[in-house]
């Protein structure tokens, strides 16, 4: 049933567009800018924008009768997992990670800061802030010749090696492409991501009780596969620059909600399955949530 709704789609010459109004019901802060950016994305071939709403189609349906607590810790394993091991990142044998080649990405992010999604601004900075602690006493200049005799260092050296395997392909791709590609890059993932967080929203569904009476409804809008409205050429639009300001105090503003998460992803986990059993879905905006480490 989904192979013929996904190809029915695709022959139906299903556009990027359509994705305009794809967003999620607030219930995760990760999949809302996640499909934002599709929602924004010209790099969206008909397959993928197919793909995509046959995925959200299916969260949809599956997630609808389970429990609150477990679609948010699904959601939250789900794109994590997405971003940290993904067919699409660049893979090399090995990648010298140090204070040059971090500043030089934090530079490039930051001024051209306007140009990537709100999703990809995250990312990036994510990535860069992972860092943070082996920055400040220049200990990633210094990891790889430490004193071997020092247990502490050698400790601490271990810890940033571990933690340099799944960073170096976010900080080769980001150091390597445009803001552009960089975007095209996060919106593969991105559908990838979604087509995963779909597969296992079929086993949720399965072990979840057939007598629960939670319903949580659609948990993404889905447009209407309708021909989307185009703009109107001769139209007034606003300047480049008030538009490149707009974009980059939005892309802030998310990326300052995501950076309020505790270190620890299972703590974290925890914290906000806990959180669920007490408290509506509306918080005071105190709580803080979990980091992709």
């Amino acid at each position: 049933m989904k192979a013929f709704f996904i190809v029915s789609l695709i022959c139906c010459g299903l556009n990027a567009q359509i994705l305009k109004g794809l967003k999620a019901q607030g219930l995760s802060v990760e999949l809302e800018l996640l499909l934002k950016h599709l929602s924004n994305s010209k790099d969206i071939t008909s397959e993928q924008a197919a793909v995509t709403v046959g995925a959200a189609s299916l969260i949809n349906e599956d997630l609808s009768k389970t429990p609150k607590s477990n679609v948010l810790f699904l959601i939250k394993s789900e794109i994590y997992k997405g971003l940290l091991n993904n067919q699409h990142l660049p893979r090399k044998d090995e990648i010298l990670i140090n204070e040059t080649l971090v500043k030089s990405i934090e530079s490039k992010v930051e001024k051209h800061a306007e140009i990537y999604s709100e999703f990809a601004y995250w990312i990036a900075n994510s990535v860069i802030e992972e860092l943070a602690p082996y920055r400040s006493d220049k200990f990633l200049d210094k990891y790889q010749t430490i004193d071997r005799s020092n247990l502490k260092s050698r400790a601490r050296a271990f810890e940033l090696q571990r933690i340099a395997k799944y960073l170096s392909p976010w900080l080769l791709a980001l150091n390597e492409n445009s803001p552009e590609d960089f975007n095209k890059l996060v919106s593969d993932i991105a559908v990838d991501t979604l087509k995963g967080l779909s597969k296992k929203s079929f086993y949720f569904r399965e072990f979840t009780s057939k007598n629960s009476s939670t319903t949580l409804g659609p948990i993404i809008t889905i447009p209407s596969i309708t021909p989307a409205v185009q703009e109107q050429p001769g139209l007034p639009s606003a300047s480049l620059e008030l538009k490149k300001k707009n974009k980059l105090n939005e892309t802030k503003k998310a990326v300052d909600i995501l950076e309020k998460l505790p270190e620890d992803p299972s703590g974290g986990i925890d914290q906000l399955l806990e959180k669920q059993k007490g408290e509506s879905s509306e918080g005071d905006g105190s709580e803080k949530q979990w980091t992709p480490k």
